[in-house]
């Protein structure tokens, strides 16, 4: 029987040395590591894509966290960029959410770091959840995404009678739905009564395309009272094979500890060890602190998969990579190690957002099909702030008629966040990091209708403290200058334009969250004109990528899409496996007229 939620005593005696703790917790003290090169291990797999463990990523440590709050988090840093962003365009392959149980509120667990969920982008799970569902409607054919869910109370446990495991589960599967991968569906390719340790070792992962469209949960937990609740999802009632989420293992030191405290002195419940080698037997993912544990390469040979601790320089990240890990864990998903190398083929490209995953052995240049992500992807360069316009002229609505619906998400980079000044001491000189990234921040991604006098956009910017800002622009005939309307919140767009008699009348509305298999468009502005807006398409400044754009239901290439500016360049980077199965995709590069 687990005692009262809060010990008052406990905070007392661990407030002199939580400092000290932090300071000394083996995700800070660091070693140097210097990389072992080994190939990395996998079975024989068809030609094409291969398996899930011979490929790496990008993976963003404490996704959610944004630095919001005029005061310190204890110990918090993180990604400070949208959910969205981070998936689409800096097209990072994992994700993380730390989780505490919200009082009061049964079945419901709060996201933030230590104690300051204002500096959180989505809170409760709920919300980081309805994120994913809106990736999943934007591409329903993405790479398998790993969500890592780290149990994060400090001084109590997680999961409780009214915050239990079975609601835990029942939550990630209501809105992950048929997209969730379980332990039981790896297990069963498996002869019977195996361990998920002895599935990995014995028939390996399925390859990438087989995983398309899934998202692989995993559960996470070292401090404190956080170990038991870990060992608890891994291991208790009918253990791992009824769980909604695979566990992950915590290696903190060189005997393979995922115990972690004040003053390292964790503080928990007494530790069932039949039923940590249960959890053990269950985890084939490592969160790798020490990484010169001696038994992370026969880890690594037998399919198991590893986040190695943080990786926010290029050189930290090829060490990762060298090493054969395969989720990179980062706070700068932007700055990401040969990101811009890998696409010569595209002078217009500063990154590729269509490639999620990528083989160790991989070399720069066109990438494989097998790895080009499923999906309908444009990416407008802009000139500087001026607006690039790419659109298609309806010349059906002059005289008849008709309405036209389109829809999108413009997706953008952010700004460096933070900077690193200090000494290597592996080769004793100071050392600086401004984790810069190759696309222009900061761009504006807009819907657009127009006539040769008078235009209507609605359009997605993210601003200062990674806010989400919806914008409609009118601009009337005889007007010298357009009139801007500012919403506070907003993610995909939509525009509905009505044409008859030679006039229009412009409808944007935005969304939050889906409704079902459909977004929950909430109308913002409604505008006529007095001439036909029978050009449209899309506008935009700087580097925007629009992800799932559709008119009239149908997705939209750069073929239906001419420039209409001077400067620029329209990339094509969609590509769907089920119209060319067997052929590498044509990436259309489209330059101005």
């Amino acid at each position: 029987m687990r005692g009262a939620r809060y010990r008052p005593w406990l905070i007392a005696l661990v407030a002199v040395g939580a400092l000290h703790a932090f300071l000394h917790h083996p995700s800070v003290i660091r070693r140097e590591h210097h990389a072992r090169p080994r190939p990395m291990a996998v079975l024989a797999h068809s030609l094409g894509a291969p398996p899930y463990d011979a490929v790496y990523g990008s993976a963003t440590h404490n996704s959610y966290w944004v630095n919001r709050d005029d005061g310190p988090e204890t110990e918090a840093s993180g990604t400070e960029e949208r959910i969205l962003d981070q998936l689409f365009h800096d097209h990072v392959r994992a994700l993380e959410f730390d989780v505490h149980f919200a009082a009061g509120r049964p079945g419901v667990w709060s996201v933030y770091h230590t104690d300051r969920e204002r500096n959180s982008l989505c809170s409760p799970l709920d919300q980081c959840l309805e994120q994913l569902a809106l990736f999943q409607h934007l591409a329903p054919e993405h790479e398998v995404v790993n969500v890592v869910i780290e149990l994060k109370e400090l001084w109590t446990h997680v999961f409780w009678p009214d915050h239990s495991i079975a609601q835990f589960d029942a939550l990630l599967r209501r809105y992950l739905g048929r997209a969730l991968y379980t332990p039981a569906e790896f297990l069963a390719r498996c002869a019977g009564g195996a361990t998920l340790r002895e599935c990995a070792r014995d028939v390996g992962w399925p390859a990438t395309d087989e995983l398309r469209g899934k998202f692989i949960v995993n559960v996470i937990g070292n401090w404190n009272y956080d170990a038991n609740d870990w060992i608890d999802y891994a291991a208790s009632g009918g253990g791992v094979a009824e769980r909604a989420a695979f566990p992950m293992r915590t290696i903190l030191d060189d005997s393979g500890s995922g115990l972690s405290g004040p003053l390292a002195y964790p503080i928990h419940d007494p530790i069932d060890r039949d039923a940590e080698a249960r959890a053990r037997d269950a985890s084939i993912f490592w969160q790798v602190e020490d990484l010169d544990y001696p038994e992370v390469d026969a880890f690594l040979d037998e399919h198991g998969v590893v986040r190695g601790r943080g990786s926010q320089s290029y050189s930290e990240q090829r060490d990762r990579i060298a090493s054969g890990f395969q989720l990179i864990q980062n706070d700068h998903p932007w700055h990401f190690v040969e990101d811009h190398a890998l696409t010569p083929w595209s002078a217009a490209l500063p990154t590729d957002p269509s490639r999620r995953l990528r083989e160790a052995a991989g070399a720069g240049g066109r990438p494989s099909p097998a790895l080009i992500e499923p999906g309908a992807r444009l990416y407008l360069r802009g000139d500087g702030e001026r607006f690039m316009t790419a659109g298609q002229r309806n010349a059906a609505a002059q005289n008849n008629a008709r309405a036209d619906e389109w829809e999108t998400y413009p997706s953008m980079a952010r700004p460096r966040s933070t900077t690193r000044f200090g000494l290597d001491v592996s080769a004793w000189r100071w050392d600086y990091d401004a984790f810069d990234g190759p696309a222009r921040a900061r761009g504006v991604g807009c819907l657009r209708a127009a006539s040769a006098s008078e235009h209507f956009m609605v359009c997605r910017q993210v601003v200062s403290g990674e806010e989400s800002r919806v914008t409609v622009h009118v601009g009337r005939a005889g007007d010298r200058h357009e009139s801007v309307r500012k919403f506070e919140a907003g993610e995909l767009l939509a525009l509905r334009v009505s044409t008859g008699g030679g006039k229009s009348c412009a409808v944007a509305s935005t969304a939050l969250r889906m409704n079902g298999g459909t977004p929950a468009w909430i109308p913002i502005a409604t505008e006529c004109f007095s001439t036909s807006l029978d050009e449209q398409g899309l506008a935009a400044t700087r580097d925007v990528l629009f992800v799932g754009t559709r008119h009239d239901g149908r997705y939209v290439t750069a073929h239906d899409l001419p420039l209409h500016s001077a400067t620029g360049a329209l990339v094509d980077l969609s590509y769907s496996p089920s119209v060319e199965p067997n052929t590498p995709p044509i990436l259309t590069q489209q330059k101005p007229r």
